[in-house]
């Protein structure tokens, strides 16, 4: 299962939709009349760094990889909720995951308050 799979699986209970998706998104928050977006999860690769021992280089199945999280919603208390629940399902994923901290921020343009937070993962440990 590629990363980006286990990350969205990990994340999608936390924000489910009565018809079986979720509010969790690679890359870019949709926004729009029609959209429920909050709450909601962004999720971005930052960066990898490859491990290379006397085997060579794994490439993206050994590489460790940083990620972005953001958690998204209209009021603090539920955005803050929510930051514990993504903290607990990254670092319970299969790959093995750590938390590397974060910050809280509010969105004006969107109204919207952000949690970001940094996960590393480091498969070659796995």
């Amino acid at each position: 299962m590629s990363l980006e799979s286990q990350v969205f699986a990990a994340l999608k209970p936390l924000v489910p939709l009565q018809n079986g998706g979720a509010r969790v998104y690679p890359l870019i928050l949709p926004q729009g009349q029609n959209t429920p977006i909050t709450p909601a999860i962004r999720f971005q690769f930052i960066s990898s760094e490859t491990s290379t021992d006397v085997c060579g280089d794994g490439g993206d199945a050994t590489a460790n990889t940083r990620i972005q999280v953001d958690a998204y919603s209209v009021d603090f208390d539920t955005c803050r909720s929510l930051r514990l629940q993504v903290i607990a399902a990254m670092t319970a994923m299969s790959t093995p995951t750590v938390w590397d901290g974060g910050f809280d921020d509010y969105e004006p343009d969107t109204k919207l308050y952000r949690c970001s937070m940094d996960f590393v993962t480091h498969p070659s440990s796995a």
